[in-house]
């Protein structure tokens, strides 16, 4: 499942073309979505408000969760994912306020 969700993380039109599919009506529940930061060598504010940004207009999604580690896809077991990769708060404080 973790491998599904960060191939969706890398592409991200996709993703939220996959949540709906031809972007003219709303979800007929609401979408939430929780994430980390960044992936592999794909990180940083940029990449996570341009994620974040395609899944506010193409999915109608509202309710972030955002994990404040990007997730390493080779190197790293899951536990190793929870503690090893730095922190980054100023990138989710960054977000908060830019969404």
């Amino acid at each position: 499942a973790a491998v599904k969700i960060v191939s969706s993380m890398v592409q991200t039109s996709h993703q939220s073309k996959s949540l709906h599919r031809d972007g003219s009506m709303p979800p007929p529940l609401p979408v939430s979505v929780k994430t980390r930061i960044g992936v592999d060598e794909m990180d940083g504010f940029e990449f996570i408000a341009s994620f974040i940004q395609r899944l506010v207009e193409e999915a109608g999604c509202k309710q972030f969760v955002i994990h404040a580690r990007k997730v390493y896809t080779k190197g790293l077991n899951p536990a190793q994912n929870r503690t090893i990769p730095p922190l980054d708060y100023p990138c989710v404080y960054r977000l908060m306020k830019h969404f």
